[in-house]
């Protein structure tokens, strides 16, 4: 009996094996003939950008086995760069946005989409969004379009704003730990979740203070975009719940649309709506719709937790940043001789103090060869404040 186990666990764990290497030969071999097929963009075409579940800010570092087995991640890198093409390009007619509340994007992710927006649509250009379900952030980037369009079953859930913070210290008594925390300043909050009951004064200072900014930040672009007062918005964030057509009368959006309709709206004499991906459409390149300047500039992106020295998809944590991968991207372009300045761009909510330090200094040195700018996305703190 014990020699059929065995043999059966050994068979077993083989064919474990055989399958993996079966699915990167075929994964390498699909991406092998992806890379060298050209897209082909017809006259007339609509860039479909589809913003749905996690964006990173560039693409994260390929681990096995999440490179294989999911699909390719969408970046900002991969938005910004396909929306600054679509402005330029000729052959394409205008975007579509499909955007859901089921996203990670922060304020900033959502401000430089819709500032990208705004430069196709300044090339007498169309955006339009479609969604089938919008929250109040998704909402707002969606108002940056031309027009929202939403199916007879969507959902809009336009709340107001509030800030949330969990404390743990109660438990923590409970269960006889006590935490050793040594607070560096009175803003220093992010262990009060464990040292507290409630909020510092600071630390509701300075929420109150971030949620205040987003507010008129937001209420300013909103009301001008969709043509309503802010006491109109209030209303709207205290109905809180609308059906698509209880949406389009409280203005929040223009149509209620299927998905096909909107399609049959814009193919005009056409037998279908010609649309190109983003993944196509990341192939076409910027010098081919005259986006080729005289100066090479080089971005470095530091994107997620801190820690270790390689960069990587932690189970636990995400994805990590390591300092010897982040220094060496910036000693490459520093030695570049055909590199003008490099573009620091920070997206890290912070991590471990040595590998920060690292990076700090990697990004001094570089600074010494040629100008780095430090561009922030969605959050740099505490470690990401440190790099920068």
């Amino acid at each position: 009996m014990k020699t059929f186990f065995k043999t059966f666990f050994a068979v077993l764990i083989a064919n474990v094996i055989l399958l993996g290497l079966l699915i990167i030969m075929i994964g390498a071999f699909g991406a092998s003939m992806m890379a060298g097929k050209k897209a082909e963009i017809k006259n007339g075409s609509y860039l479909v950008i589809d913003i749905y579940g996690e964006v990173y800010a560039y693409d994260p570092p390929e681990t096995f086995p999440l490179s294989i087995l999911e699909a390719e991640p969408e970046t900002l890198h991969r938005i910004l760069g396909n929306l600054e093409k679509a402005a330029a390009d000729d052959r394409i007619e205008g975007v579509i946005l499909k955007v859901s509340s089921h996203n990670n994007l922060g304020m900033a992710k959502i401000e430089e989409i819709r500032n990208a927006i705004a430069k196709v649509r300044e090339k007498d250009k169309m955006v339009y969004a479609y969604s089938d379900d919008l929250s109040r952030s998704s909402l707002y980037l969606a108002s940056a379009c031309d027009s929202i369009f939403m199916p007879p079953q969507g959902n809009v859930m336009y709340t107001g704003y509030a800030s949330v913070v969990p404390f743990a210290k109660g438990t923590l008594e409970k269960l006889g730990v006590k935490s050793e925390i040594h607070q560096i300043r009175e803003y220093k909050s992010a262990a009060e979740m464990v040292t507290r009951k409630d909020m510092s004064p600071e630390a509701r200072e300075m929420r109150m203070w971030i949620l205040q900014d987003i507010w008129e930040q937001e209420m300013a672009a909103v009301t001008a975009e969709r043509h309503l007062t802010e006491e109109q918005l209030v209303a709207n964030m205290e109905h809180v719940m609308f059906m698509p057509h209880e949406a389009k009368e409280a203005k929040l959006i223009d149509g209620v649309l299927y998905w096909d309709q909107l399609k049959d709206r814009l193919k005009g004499d056409d037998d279908e709506l010609k649309m190109v991906s983003q993944a196509d459409y990341a192939k076409v390149t910027r010098a081919s719709v005259g986006l080729k300047g005289k100066k090479k500039i080089a971005v470095v992106y530091a994107q997620g937790m801190i820690g270790g020295r390689k960069s990587q998809i932690d189970p636990m944590f995400g994805v990590v940043m390591g300092h010897e991968s982040v220094a060496s991207d910036l000693k490459e372009a520093a030695e570049d001789e055909n590199v003008a300045a490099i573009v620091f761009r920070v997206d890290s909510g912070g991590g471990e103090g040595l590998a920060s330090d690292m990076i700090g200094h990697a990004a001094e040195l570089a600074s010494k060869e040629k100008p780095v700018i430090v561009s922030r996305i969605d959050v740099a703190a505490s470690g990401g404040y440190m790099i920068s």
